[in-house]
C-alpha cells in the first residue's frame, strides 16, 4: 500500500494571477506544502497537477526526491472544473492499489507541516476512517439570515475561553482510499474523521487581502519555529570537526523543553553523537532514545523518577559503544563504562559499591510507575502543566517560555513589574507552599512551579491558593480566585 499526496496547480487563478509560484515569505506557494509532504515520513510519493509550464519549472528546481510532475487535462483546468474531475482524471491514468491513501492537498493553505500529514494518516489506521479531513476551530457566533443563532444562546453567552467553537473545514487537505473516490468521485466517502488544525490554518489564500494575512502567520507559527533550529545546522555546517552534540531536553531553569526528535534528526544528518541531558524529562514525558536518534542518555533519580538525589543513570547506544570501545586508555575509573558494561554482563553488578537504600527507593517508585502506567503518567503530568499555564494567565501573569515549547514538568512565569520574585517566594514559603527563583540573569525575574513526579490536581489548587495569596499581598492587581477557577474548569474537562 502506498500513501499518494496530490496537489493541483492550474494556470489560470484570476484573483491572483500564478499565485501557486508567487513568492511568500521568500519562497512559491506551492513550496511550503510541498517542503511538508517532502519530510512526511508516511508520505510515499507525491503528484504535481498542472496544466502550466512555468508551474513545472518552478516545482522541478526544488529538487524535492518524491516530487513528480502530472500534466493535467485542459478540460479539467477550466475556471468550471471541480478539484475531483482532475483527481479522477489522474487516478484513472495511473495504477494504483485501491487500497492506496490518497491524500489530496490543497496549496493556498500553507500552514500544514510534515507532523499534522503523519498524524492524520496514523488517524485514519488507528481509528479505521474511510476518510479525513482538515478542520479548525473558529471561536465565532455564526448566525443564518434569518436571525437565528448556529452555534449559542445569545441569552447565556458564553465567554470565549469557554466557548468550544465550531469546526470548519480548513481546506488543507482531505485523505481517502483510491478505491473509494472511484465509486464515490468525491474527496470524502464512508466514516469521516476530523484532524484538527490550529485557528490560522483555516486562511486559505484567494485574495490580495489573504496574501497579506497568511505572510503574517506564516512567519509567526512556522518560521520562526524553524528558526529556532537552523541556528544547530549553520553550526554544524560551519565547525566540520564537531564529534559530539549535547543537549539538554527539558530545561528547568526556563521552563522548555527542545524539540528532541527534530534536534535527533539533524545531528543524526551530519553524523555526530548526541548526548542529552533527560534528567527533567525521562520519567515525566515521552523520551524515545531509540526512535529519536539519541546515542547517549543521561538522567537522575531526583526529578521525575521520584527519590533522592545520588543515582545516575546512563544510556548508550550502538553508535557511541562503536565509539568508546575503541579507546584503549581510559584515565576515569570511576566513570569507565566499559567496566560497568563488563561487571554487569559478567555479574549483573556495578563495578563500586552502589547505594543499595536508593536501589530500593528506586524499585518502589518505578512500581509505582508501572501501575499507573506510562501513557497515564505523561497524560497526568500534561494535565497539571496546562492547568498550571492556564491558571498562570487567568490572573494576568505572562509565561515566560512560548507555549508550543512549554516543559510539562515545570512552568516559568514572568514576576509581574514593581514586584520582587523573591518576595512571591518567601510569602508562599510562609504559607508552607517551595516554589523556585529564577537563576542567573532571571534572578527576582522569574517564578518556578514544578509538577512533577507524584504531583496531583490538589497540589496545583493548594500551589496557586498560596500564589494569590502572595500576589494579593503584594498588591498585584488581579481577580482573586480567578486562578483557582481557571484550573478547576481545566480539571472538570480532562482526566
Amino acid at each position: 500500500m502506498k500513501i499518494i499526496a496530490f496537489i493541483p496547480a492550474r494556470c489560470g487563478s484570476k484573483s491572483i494571477p500564478l499565485k501557486n509560484i508567487r513568492e511568500l515569505c521568500g519562497k512559491p506557494l506551492i513550496y511550503w506544502n510541498l517542503k511538508a509532504l517532502q519530510k512526511a515520513k508516511n508520505v510515499d510519493i507525491i503528484f504535481v497537477a498542472t496544466d502550466c509550464e512555468e508551474i513545472s519549472e518552478v516545482v522541478k528546481n526544488f529538487n524535492f526526491s518524491k516530487v513528480n510532475i502530472y500534466k493535467r487535462d485542459k478540460e479539467n483546468a477550466r475556471d468550471d472544473s471541480s478539484t475531483e474531475s482532475v483527481m479522477l482524471e489522474f487516478i484513472n491514468k495511473h495504477s494504483f492499489d485501491d487500497e492506496d491513501l490518497f491524500i489530496l492537498v490543497q496549496a493556498t493553505t500553507p500552514f500544514t507541516q510534515p507532523e499534522d500529514f503523519e498524524k492524520a494518516v496514523e488517524l485514519c489506521f488507528q481509528k479505521d476512517f474511510d476518510s479525513i479531513l482538515s478542520c479548525s476551530r473558529i471561536k465565532k457566533f455564526f448566525w443564518t439570515d434569518q436571525g437565528i443563532p448556529i452555534n449559542y444562546d445569545f441569552k447565556n453567552r458564553p465567554r470565549r475561553q469557554d466557548f468550544s467553537g465550531i469546526l470548519v473545514e480548513n481546506g488543507a487537505f482531505w485523505i481517502n482510499r483510491v478505491k473509494n473516490i472511484k465509486r464515490n468521485e468525491n474527496r470524502l466517502s464512508g466514516k469521516i474523521g476530523i484532524y484538527e488544525m490550529p485557528e490560522y490554518a483555516a486562511i486559505d489564500i484567494d485574495e490580495e487581502d489573504d496574501w497579506i494575512i497568511a505572510e503574517i502567520y506564516l512567519k509567526k507559527y512556522i518560521l520562526t519555529k524553524e528558526l529556532k533550529e537552523e541556528p544547530l545546522i549553520e553550526i554544524l555546517d560551519k565547525n566540520t570537526d564537531i564529534k559530539f552534540v549535547t543537549i539538554c531536553h527539558n530545561e528547568t531553569s526556563t521552563g522548555i523543553i527542545n524539540p528532541g526528535e527534530k534536534i535527533g534528526k539533524i545531528v543524526r544528518e551530519y553524523n555526530k553523537i548526541l548526548i542529552v541531558d533527560g534528567v527533567t524529562s525521562v520519567g515525566g514525558d515521552y523520551v524515545y532514545p531509540d526512535k529519536w536518534n539519541f546515542d547517549v542518555l543521561v538522567t537522575g533519580s531526583q526529578k521525575c523518577l521520584g527519590i533522592p538525589p545520588g543515582l545516575g543513570f546512563i544510556m548508550v547506544g550502538s553508535r557511541a559503544w562503536d565509539i568508546i570501545n575503541k579507546r584503549t586508555n581510559i584515565h576515569s575509573y570511576y566513570v569507565n563504562l566499559t567496566l560497568y558494561k563488563q561487571w554487569f554482563n559478567e555479574r549483573g553488578d556495578t563495578p563500586l559499591t552502589p547505594s543499595i537504600p536508593l536501589i530500593i527507593a528506586q524499585n518502589i517508585s518505578l512500581k509505582m510507575m508501572f501501575e499507573e502506567g506510562f501513557e497515564n503518567r505523561v497524560k497526568r503530568h500534561r494535565r497539571m502543566a496546562k492547568a498550571t499555564r492556564v491558571g498562570a494567565k487567568a490572573l494576568g501573569l505572562e509565561l515566560f517560555a512560548e507555549e508550543e515549547y512549554a516543559s510539562n514538568t515545570v512552568t516559568a512565569i514572568k514576576v509581574p513589574p514593581k514586584i520582587n520574585g523573591k518576595e512571591i517566594i518567601n510569602s508562599m514559603k510562609e504559607l508552607g507552599i517551595l516554589i523556585a527563583g529564577g537563576q542567573g540573569e532571571l534572578k527576582d525575574k522569574i517564578i518556578r512551579i514544578a509538577h512533577m513526579n507524584v504531583v496531583q490536581e490538589k497540589d496545583i489548587l493548594i500551589t496557586f491558593s498560596a500564589l494569590e495569596t502572595a500576589l494579593n499581598k503584594l498588591g498585584f492587581d488581579f481577580q482573586p480566585g480567578s486562578g483557582i477557577a481557571a484550573i478547576e474548569r481545566i480539571f472538570s474537562q480532562t482526566s
